[in-house]
């Protein structure tokens, strides 16, 4: 199955102080929910995985990620992200293209995503696939908030559980019978 994905968060810092922050791969991991860097094999190339649990279907994705555009002019980065589930539940491809625009002390950051998934993981809908996303960018977006504030990043959310599975309910139900608006 495959899910084209745009969303957008606004940071409150400046431009050059969030493109600063993602270019370092470990402040980044510590806010990306239910991920764990392995390994930096270069600035370009990284190893680790990712745990997906959605009600009774638990998934650990291990793989590569792959920073194949970085234009530091233009704010812009194109990552490539394979990864395979434990116990050949399937597959995860992904390019994502992130677009960072300053105005002020804020920054609005744009993810473009291709996914792919195979096996298991594709049994999710798009629209289940959106719902999710959309509740781990929230997330995502609070913990590089919260970091860029000084205060740390925030607990590393997990991309399981309750508070999930209730986001993403919530966001659903909202683009059902809201005008097909999202959270």
């Amino acid at each position: 199955m495959g899910v084209q994905l745009s969303e957008s968060f606004t940071i409150q810092a400046p431009v050059d102080e969030v493109w600063a922050y993602f270019q370092d791969p470990q402040r980044v991991a510590k806010c990306v929910p239910g991920a764990d860097l392995d390994q930096v094999v270069n600035q370009n190339h990284f190893k680790g995985g990712v745990k997906v649990k959605m009600g009774p279907v638990g998934l650990k994705f291990k793989g590569e990620l792959q920073v194949t555009e970085r234009n530091e002019a233009s704010h812009r980065v194109v990552m490539k992200a394979k990864g395979n589930a434990e116990g050949g539940k399937g597959q995860a491809e992904a390019s994502v293209t992130a677009q960072l625009q300053g105005s002020g002390d804020s920054t609005t950051v744009k993810l473009d995503q291709d996914i792919s998934l195979t096996g298991a993981a594709a049994q999710y809908g798009r629209g289940m696939m959106s719902d999710v996303l959309s509740v781990l960018i929230k997330q995502f977006s609070q913990c590089v908030q919260s970091d860029l504030s000084g205060k740390g990043p925030t607990a590393k959310s997990s991309m399981g559980g309750m508070g999930l599975m209730a986001g993403s309910t919530k966001a659903g139900l909202k683009r059902i019978f809201g005008g097909g608006k999202k959270e």
